[in-house]
C-alpha cells in the first residue's frame, strides 16, 4: 500500500509539473500611435487656395512583440484624449477593466510623435511612433498583490541614449549601442521588469533619461521615449485552473489511499 501512495504522489507531481508551463494570464498590449488632426482648406498670405488634409494615424500594429502571437490586438495611446481607451482590451479583444493613467499633468493626453524606429523588419509598425518623455504613468485595475511582467519598448535615435524605468520600486535601464538594429534586443530597445501590483492593484511607471548617456545632443540626453508596452501576470504565480484541479485530484487520491491503509492496519 505504501508503494501505491508513493506512486500516486509521483503521478500528482508529474501532472502538476506537466501543466506548469501553461498559464491563464491576460496579455495587454499598448502602442503609441501618432495622430495628425485634420487641417481645413485655407488661403495663404498670397491669396492662393490650399487644400486641407484629413486626420491621419500611424498604422495600428497587430501581432506579437517579445511575447504574444500573430493577430494579437493592441490598445492605442495617442495625442488625442478621445482615442485613448478607458477600459483596455486584452490581446484577444476582450475587456479587462484595466486603465492607464497619465500622471504628468497633461490632462490625460499622451503626447506621441512619429518616428521610424525600425527601417525594416516585422516590428517596423510597432516602433513607428513613441511617447515623448512620458514621465509617470499608472496601470489601474490589476489583481492586487500579484507579480506582473511589464515589457517596455524604447528605440532611441542615437547611440548612447539611455532610459531608466522604475516600476513599483523595481528598475531597469536600456542603453542604445546599435542604431541599425531591426530586431528586439533586451536592454537595448526593450526592458522586462517584474513588479508586484501591491494592495492597490496598480503599477506606477516612471521613465526618465538614464545615467551615463554619451550622446552629444542635449535633446537626446533628456529624452525617455516609449514606443510600446506589454503587460501580463508573471507566469511564476498564475497557474491555470486545470493545474489546481489536477493537483487537488492527486492529493485527494493520496488522502483516500491513506485512509484505506489505516483501516486495513
Amino acid at each position: 500500500m505504501k508503494s501505491k501512495i508513493v506512486g500516486l504522489l509521483i503521478l500528482g507531481a508529474a501532472l502538476f509539473v506537466s501543466t506548469g508551463g501553461a498559464w491563464a494570464s491576460v496579455l495587454i498590449n499598448v502602442q503609441a500611435n501618432y495622430y495628425s488632426p485634420a487641417v481645413p482648406d485655407y488661403t495663404d498670405p498670397d491669396g492662393n487656395f490650399v487644400a486641407g488634409t484629413p486626420e491621419s494615424w500611424n498604422t495600428i500594429y497587430k501581432g506579437a512583440a517579445v511575447i504574444g502571437a500573430a493577430g494579437d490586438k493592441w490598445n492605442q495611446l495617442t495625442s488625442t484624449n478621445s482615442a485613448n481607451p478607458t477600459n483596455y482590451l486584452d490581446a484577444a479583444g476582450n475587456s479587462t477593466g484595466v486603465t492607464l493613467t497619465d500622471l504628468t499633468g497633461l490632462s490625460g493626453s499622451f503626447p506621441s510623435v512619429p518616428y521610424g524606429g525600425f527601417a525594416t523588419g516585422s516590428f517596423q509598425g510597432l516602433m513607428s511612433s513613441y511617447l515623448y518623455n512620458p514621465a509617470t504613468m499608472r496601470f489601474n485595475g490589476l489583481t492586487p498583490n500579484t507579480l506582473y511582467d511589464l515589457y517596455i519598448y524604447s528605440q532611441g535615435a542615437a547611440n548612447g541614449r539611455t532610459m531608466t524605468v522604475l516600476v513599483n520600486g523595481v528598475s531597469g535601464t536600456t542603453i542604445r549601442t546599435d542604431t541599425t538594429l531591426n530586431t528586439l534586443v533586451a536592454n537595448q530597445n526593450y526592458l522586462k521588469i517584474t513588479a508586484n501590483s501591491g494592495i492597490s492593484g496598480q503599477l506606477t511607471i516612471l521613465a526618465s533619461p538614464g545615467p551615463g548617456s554619451n550622446v552629444t545632443s542635449i535633446g537626446d540626453k533628456n529624452e525617455a521615449d516609449i514606443n510600446a508596452m506589454q503587460l501580463t501576470e508573471s507566469p511564476a504565480v498564475v497557474p491555470e485552473p486545470s493545474t489546481y484541479l489536477l493537483l487537488c485530484l492527486s492529493l485527494g487520491a493520496v488522502g483516500f489511499a491513506r485512509k484505506r491503509m489505516s483501516r486495513t492496519e
